[in-house]
């Protein structure tokens, strides 16, 4: 079925556009996502909120750790057998699934005030992601969503655990409007991208676009049940 949407979309063989390489303009590799959650967590420890960095330990693992083991259980059919750098094409994106969980982690890591700020960069960083190992034919749409459903499941699984029932402050202000405007910024970023790199078509344009929906939906779950420090 996704095959079939994809051709709609676009030709499946122009995925990849005949550049089998991640843009590194456009992609952030997990490597750096883990070195990305090491600082978040430092930042953690010198604030001596020892619980939440407890929690970003744990929350990071499950999440990159899940990811691999699904790859390993969920082999996926290449695009085009002529692209090397699909040939083990597999569901979810570990690109996708890291810069995700730093992107979520980060929510929790930042004092309350720079939460929207916070929530915009990392939507911006995972849909330009999401969109470049699409570009670069190495995954799927459904590999992206896939990547994103994992880090949301350990995200809110482990969030239950440590959320306030209520806020100690009066209920936040303008979340719509802060809500519009991360998914702008991420739009904003998808439109840069298929200026820099030929769009592959709409589905992969409209799968890039999840990453930062669910950074917005877990912004606004924190804004109202901050997790316990």
């Amino acid at each position: 079925m996704e095959n079939g949407l994809l051709a709609r979309s676009h030709e499946i063989g122009d995925l990849g556009n005949g550049g089998t390489y991640l843009d590194p303009f456009m992609v952030i590799f997990p490597e750096y996502s883990a070195a990305a959650a090491m600082v978040l967590l430092g930042m953690l420890m010198l604030r001596r909120k020892f619980g939440l960095a407890g929690f970003g330990v744990a929350f990071f693992a499950l999440s990159c750790g899940s990811a691999v083991v699904l790859k390993s259980v969920l082999p996926r059919p290449v695009f085009d057998r002529e692209l090397l750098s699909n040939v083990h094409n597999s569901a979810p994106s570990g690109h996708v699934t890291a810069i995700t969980a730093v992107a979520l982690l980060a929510l929790v890591a930042v004092p309350d005030k720079y939460r929207w700020p916070t929530a915009g960069a990392g939507a911006v960083a995972a849909s330009l992601t999401a969109y470049g190992v699409q570009y670069a034919a190495w995954h799927r749409p459904s590999d992206v969503v896939t990547g994103v459903a994992l880090s949301l499941f350990w995200f809110f699984l482990l969030t239950a655990f440590r959320a306030r029932e209520e806020r100690e402050s009066a209920p936040e202000r303008g979340l719509v409007w802060k809500s519009i405007a991360v998914a702008a910024l991420a739009a904003a970023a998808i439109c840069w991208a298929t200026q820099m790199r030929t769009c592959p078509g709409w589905l992969v344009a409209a799968g890039s676009l999840f990453p930062s929906l669910a950074i917005m939906a877990s912004s606004l779950y924190l804004s109202r049940r901050p997790v316990s420090p």
